[in-house]
């Protein structure tokens, strides 16, 4: 797991700085450098990093930096359009880059393909039994013999929430027909 956290940090890390320009494991308090390691840090906690991993891969004394960023992200990026710009372009290259599939050990792929396998015949089950419901509910409510345009005019006329009051008085209506 480590290896595949080095190498998804590492993917983040070469996108952070081709967007700022700075090394952003440099320890410095220049803007750029800041919206960078503030930029990192909140992608890599909103997939779920601990605050104190993302702190050892910057170099950090503690996490408490990572903490702060954190906290002040969504000020910061309200009122700074660049930082906003350079947040999107950075999930962007991340997201588009990184699949953990490439990482995994021969097992964990076989036992995720199984997984698979196990969710696509579940799905298609719940596909067939909701073709087959499909197929009762429609063979129990749709009309039967020439009463098209009877419900066609129902579904026009009968105001939404007043399908009983219509049922009763068309109940009421045909009990007093007589053939």
């Amino acid at each position: 797991m480590k290896k595949s956290i080095n190498k998804e940090f590492g993917i983040l890390h070469e996108a952070i700085e081709n967007i700022f320009h700075v090394d952003l494991i440099k320890r410095c308090r220049n803007r750029d450098n800041v919206n960078a390691r503030t930029i990192f840090s909140k992608i890599l906690l909103d997939k779920g990093y601990t605050t104190t991993a993302i702190a050892e891969y910057l170099g950090l004394k503690n996490h408490s930096s990572i903490v702060h960023y954190s906290k002040r992200f969504d000020g910061y990026i309200l009122n700074d359009r660049r930082l906003k710009g350079s947040y999107e372009s950075a999930k962007a290259v991340y997201f588009g880059s990184f699949d953990p599939v490439f990482d995994m050990s021969s097992k964990e792929l076989k036992d995720e393909v199984f997984n698979l396998r196990r969710t696509i015949k579940s799905l298609e089950d719940d596909v067939t039994d909701a073709k087959e419901y499909l197929r009762e509910v429609k063979e129990k409510y749709v009309w039967k013999g020439g009463f098209d345009g009877i419900q066609e005019l129902l579904h026009q006329k009968c105001p939404i929430g007043e399908e009983m009051n219509v049922q009763h008085a068309l109940n009421t209506y045909l009990n007093g027909l007589h053939y």
